[in-house]
Order: C-alpha cells, then sequence, then structure tokens
C-alpha cells in the first residue's frame, strides 16, 4: 500500500473500522513503518477527540419564537420593497401568526402591509409599461475627450509598473539556476588611517565606523604583542596615537577574530614546544601549544561576569581585564595533519559567538556562547564530530534561526572533503496528549555532495563554495534523511564516498615571525583574514569553487550563481555585502540588498597583507614601500578602510 491509498483510507478511517475491517491490517502494516502516515493518523485522531470531547449545544426555549419574528418582520420589508408582479406568491402560512402580532405592535402601518396581512387572495398582476430611455448623443469634442482620459490612464499604468518592477528588481536576487546578471553600482571610497605605535608589526584588525582594533608585536626574537584600540572620529589627524587594550604586553601571539556587541574577541596562542624536548625537527618531532579563546568588554561600564560560572575563565570582566571563553592544548599528534590551528571559524549574530574548534583529544565541536556585560557568558554545544572530521566555517542569520557549519576531512588520496549542516529552528507539530506551541531544532544536513565549502550568511542570503563542475552538480538543494530533533547534540556521518574534484593538499613549511615552522598547505595566493606570516593558513582557505546563494526563505530552489565557475575563494561578508576573491587574487564585492556588483578595482591590490570585514567596515593592510620617500613619523602603520554603505541614510529622510 502506498501513502497515497493510506491517506484516502485515514480520512474514513472511522467508517472502515465498522464497514471494511478487511483491509484495516494492510493499512496498520503501512502506518507502522511509514512515519509521515502515522504523523497524519496522529493529528487527525488529536483533532477528532477534540471536537468529540466539546459538550452538546442546545437551543434556548426562546429561540424558534425569535426566529420566527425575526422572518416575519423581514417578510414585512420584503412587501414594503416588492412590485405588484412579486406580491403574486402568497404570504407562508407559518408566519402569519407572527405578521399579525408585527401588525398590532406597529402604530403606523403602510397600507400596502396592513392589506397583505389580511387574509386574502392574490392580488392580479397587472403590467408595467417602461419607455425606453433615449441615448443623449455625444458631440466630436466630447469623443475626443474621452479618448484623451483613456490614453492618460494607459500610460500612468505603465509607467507605475515599470517603477514597481525596478523597485523589485532592486530587492532581492532572482533565484535561478543561471549565472547572476547583476548591475554595477557605485565604487568604494578608501580611507588612510596612520597610526603611530610602540608595535610597528600589525597581524590582524577589525573595524567599524567610529573604532579600530589591531593586534601588533615589536621588533626582537621574544616580541612583545598588544592589542590596541584608534578612535577614528579624530578630525582626520594625520597620525593617531593607539590606546593600549591590555594591562601589560605578553609574548603569546594575539591574533583578533571577531566584535559583537562591544565584545571584542581574540585567539591567544603559546609559544610552541617540542613532545621529545629536543630541538625542532618537524619530521620527527610533534609541536604542541597551550591556547586559549579570550573576549575583553570594550564598552561603557564594568561587567558583572561570574568567573564561576564559565568553565576555563581565568577571572572576572571589567575594563581592560579579558576572560577566557575556551582554552586547551593543541597537539599535532591528534589533529589531522592538514590542521595547523584549534579554531577552524568564528561569527557572530545578535550578542552570540559561534566557534568550531578542536579539544586536546583532537575532537572538533561547534559551541555558541550568548555574552553579556551583566552576567556571565553561557555556552551551548551544537554539534561535535570526530575521527579525522572537522567542524569549520560557522554562520548565521541574523535573528539566530538558522545556523550553517561546514563539516570538512581528507581522504588517503589526500582530496579535502565538505559537507554543510544546517540547525533550523521550527515551529513543532501537534502531538497527542497535552501539548502547547512551541519552537524545536531541527539539524539536519544541508549540502552533502562532499564538495561544499564555506557557508556565509549575508543578509537572507546563503553564500557558499562547490568544487563540483557544473554539468556535474545537481545544485537543486534537497532535504537530507540524517534529522535529528531532540537534545542531543548530532554527531556527522564518517563514511566518506567516492573522492570528489576537490583541490589536492600539498603541505610545506613555512616561518613566520618569532614562530615555530608549522605545516601550511601551499596553493594560489590569498588574501587571508590575519597576515599569513604570523598566522598559518587553514587547508580549506585554498579552496576555489563556484560561488552559489541560496535564499533562506526557500532553500530547496535553484541557486544563484555568482562569478565564473571554479575560480572564487575565500569568502567575507558584512550586514548587507559579500566581498571575495578570484584566483588571479582580484576581489568581487556584491551588495546583497540592492542586487548590485559594487566596483573595487585595484584599490584592494594583489600585495594586501591581510583584509577583514566588520559589519559595514573592510580594514586592510599594504606593505610599506621601502623606496617610497614619506615624511610619516618612525613606526606608523597606515590602514586602509572603507565603510558600505559610504553614509547611513536615516530613516526620516
Amino acid at each position: 500500500m502506498n501513502c497515497n491509498r493510506a491517506r484516502e483510507l485515514l480520512a474514513n478511517y472511522r467508517d472502515i473500522q465498522k464497514e471494511r475491517a478487511a483491509i484495516l491490517p494492510e493499512l496498520d502494516a503501512h502506518l507502522e513503518a511509514c512515519s509521515a502516515c502515522r504523523q497524519i493518523q496522529q493529528q487527525s485522531d488529536f483533532i477528532g477527540a477534540s471536537v468529540r470531547s466539546l459538550p452538546t449545544l442546545s437551543s434556548a426555549p426562546e429561540a424558534h419564537a425569535k426566529l420566527m419574528r425575526a422572518l416575519a418582520a423581514e417578510h414585512t420589508r420584503y412587501i414594503q420593497r416588492a412590485t405588484s408582479s412579486e406580491l403574486s406568491t402568497p404570504t407562508p402560512a407559518f408566519l402569519k401568526p407572527y405578521l399579525k402580532d408585527i401588525v398590532a405592535e406597529e402604530k403606523h402601518l403602510e397600507p400596502l402591509t396592513t392589506f397583505s396581512s389580511a387574509e386574502t387572495g392574490p392580488l392580479p398582476i397587472i403590467p408595467i409599461t417602461r419607455k425606453r430611455p433615449r441615448l443623449a448623443r455625444m458631440g466630436p469634442t466630447t469623443i475626443v475627450g474621452i479618448a484623451a482620459a483613456v490614453l492618460m490612464l494607459i500610460m500612468a499604468g505603465g509607467i507605475s509598473s515599470l517603477v514597481l518592477m525596478a523597485q523589485m528588481n532592486n530587492g532581492k536576487p532572482a533565484i535561478g539556476g543561471e549565472q547572476a546578471n547583476v548591475t554595477r553600482g557605485a565604487s568604494l571610497s578608501v580611507a588612510n588611517i596612520a597610526v603611530q605605535t610602540s608595535y610597528p608589526h600589525v597581524v590582524s584588525a577589525l573595524a567599524d565606523r567610529n573604532t579600530m582594533y589591531f593586534s601588533a608585536y615589536q621588533d626582537g626574537s621574544d616580541p612583545a604583542w598588544m592589542l590596541e584600540q584608534v578612535h577614528l572620529n579624530t578630525n582626520n589627524d594625520p597620525s593617531i596615537t593607539p590606546i593600549p587594550l591590555l594591562d601589560k604586553p605578553t609574548t603569546s601571539n594575539v591574533y583578533l577574530l571577531e566584535n559583537v556587541q562591544n565584545w571584542l574577541i581574540w585567539l591567544q596562542l603559546d609559544k610552541p614546544k617540542t613532545t621529545t624536548g629536543k630541538p625542532l625537527d618537524t619530521q620527527n618531532s610533534s609541536l604542541t601549544r597551550t591556547w586559549s579563546l579570550d573576549a575583553l568588554y570594550v564598552g561603557s561600564g564594568d561587567t558583572k561576569a561570574n568567573k564561576n560560572d564559565l568553565p576555563g575563565a581565568k577571572n572576572e570582566a571589567s575594563a581592560n581585564q579579558p576572560i577566557t571563553l575556551l582554552k586547551g592544548l593543541y597537539d599535532q599528534n591528534t589533529v589531522p595533519a592538514w590542521v595547523n590551528s584549534p579554531l577552524q571559524g568564528t561569527s557572530t549574530y545578535q550578542n552570540n559567538l559561534l566557534v568550531s574548534w578542536l579539544d586536546n583529544q583532537g575532537t572538533s565541536h561547534l559551541t555558541r556562547y550568548q555574552l553579556d556585560a551583566q552576567q556571565a557568558p553561557k555556552s551551548e554545544e551544537l554539534a561535535h564530530v570526530n575521527a579525522g572530521h572537522v567542524l569549520a566555517s560557522p554562520t548565521a542569520s541574523s535573528d539566530g534561526r538558522s545556523i550553517y557549519w561546514g563539516e570538512e576531512w581528507a581522504t588517503n588520496d589526500n582530496i579535502l572533503h565538505g559537507n554543510i549542516w544546517q540547525s533550523q529552528e521550527e515551529e513543532a507539530a501537534p502531538e497527542h496528549g497535552r501539548w502547547a506551541p512551541h519552537i524545536e531544532t531541527v539539524r539536519s544536513l544541508f549540502k552533502n555532495d562532499e564538495a561544499s565549502f564555506h557557508p556565509h550568511v549575508v543578509g537572507d542570503t546563503l553564500f557558499m563554495l562547490s568544487t563540483l563542475p557544473l554539468d556535474a552538480s545537481n545544485q537543486t538543494n534537497k532535504p537530507s534523511p540524517i534529522i535529528t530533533t531532540d537534545s542531543q547534540t548530532p554527531v556527522a556521518s564518517l563514511t566518506p564516498s567516492a573522492a570528489k574534484s576537490t583541490p589536492v593538499l600539498t603541505p610545506s613549511v613555512t616561518t613566520g615571525q618569532g614562530e615555530t615552522p608549522i605545516t601550511q598547505p601551499t596553493q594560489a595566493p590569498l588574501i587571508a583574514k590575519s597576515d599569513p606570516n604570523a598566522y598559518p593558513l587553514q587547508a580549506d582557505a585554498m579552496i576555489q569553487g563556484t560561488l552559489f546563494g541560496y535564499q533562506l526563505s526557500d532553500t530547496t530552489l535553484a541557486p544563484q550563481q555568482f562569478g565564473d565557475e571554479g575560480q572564487s575563494m575565500a569568502l567575507q561578508g558584512g550586514n548587507r555585502f559579500l566581498l571575495w576573491q578570484n584566483k588571479n587574487k582580484s576581489i568581487n564585492m556584491f551588495d546583497v540588498l540592492t542586487n548590485n556588483q559594487v566596483g573595487v578595482g585595484t584599490q584592494i591590490p594583489a600585495n594586501t597583507l591581510f583584509l577583514s570585514i566588520h559589519g559595514d567596515t573592510a580594514v586592510w593592510l599594504i606593505p610599506p614601500d621601502t623606496n617610497a620617500n614619506t615624511t610619516q613619523p618612525a613606526n606608523t602603520v597606515t590602514f586602509k578602510t572603507f565603510n558600505w554603505p559610504t553614509k547611513i541614510v536615516s530613516p526620516n529622510n
């Protein structure tokens, strides 16, 4: 028995139990095997039981009399309005007693009403002769005027349609399997920010419209590191002096990651050590290094965080006193060979931080932190995976009801594979028993082709890279059968199938300032979020693929393609725009809100050390030209930034 037949029978289940009991075993067998039909049966039983439990309604004793009086009153009004031909039908006998009551109650009655209430026969039909009205003749001037008015109405309707179509096209990108056909909008407006600092070697930075933060180190064999802050509303000062954010410099490497609701987030990596205690030999020994994920509240006023409520916290948060969200030991023996860092991605929404990280045993976790200046951060694990698989690139919609992340692993042929997972908050379906409307979390595979990487949500669009060729890729997304709705943490499937055409990893050894050599993949050049000379790139950062965008409102529709096939890489997104790189290191930018491509040109050159996006602002650093003549003071670092949109338009304008 198929589902269609089973659902036809479920519609008359009570009658079948009485009259066609022979078919019940076959129907019960289907219900036992089919969860969808079983859910429909449960919903039908729930509705039927609810209806049957309602009390029996009985009419009031005076209801019949009221109804008859209302009908008599309506019949009286009908007689007053009707023509003589319509009065040929006699008054219904059951209304005559009530009509007499109405006549007795009324003091002033129309003669026709009084006469109709009498017990008489029907009146004869008196035909009425109607004259056809003569149509007024219109002159030529009147005809021309009417024609002109009709023409103006048609033209106005056409103009209105064009305006509506233009507004629709300026909204969201059209959904379709073809490459995006967008118009080129305005170009960027780039500003230079010169900062005079005692820490001239900048490795990471974040900025918004008013403030910039950066991490940097000094010269020396064991350099000191510092987090610094710069206020950008300084009337275009030629050289700005930054404010240190730490009580004292640290010898650990510091890499800025996120800024969410006045919380500054960074990764702190201690100096690497070897497990043997002998001089470092990357061929025969393993690197270990302690690390921590720290947060500092940079808003006004002190915080009230309680260190006892947060595992791993080292102190309460207050002005210039960071707290530790996570800490651990990074050991190359316990993680996949292509992994170079304990963190595999971060992102934020509202006051929440998403972090994918590796613990001491090499297990990969996805954790959400809720940050609040008045209480300790709250943590929740969303997913974990082990056995050589790594969770990476978490991202979320602005309300946090849709969360996406990647799962990556390498096979014995040195091929990197990737799937995309999703966590959706949905309204729960009704169930038997006591039930109230509520939201449940459903986690499932969003892309299960082993060739999808770097999910990134901007506005109402989910972007990602696919390494499948277009002619072999079925980009229409379909729900995965692997779904979990309980409170347990989902564990991804660990059985990869045949390898797809994903870039091959070719490890090599590089050495950065003050760093111990770390295995790093070497592929096409890349503008990273942090200086790759100090913070090694991950293998998945080098992935080149075809960029697709899915509408969050209906991700089952065919996506929109951006750029050329297999040429896109290194996605970064702001509040309303996505920026990505091409294989030749040129930059593309797309405004999701207006569906326009933004002109970047050569304003972000190929020799950029790093580029980072936060909210409406991008900041990047270009190596200084040692041959250029400059009048800037020593230890001056010049950042470049842009805001998009360039200006914030007031809603009242």
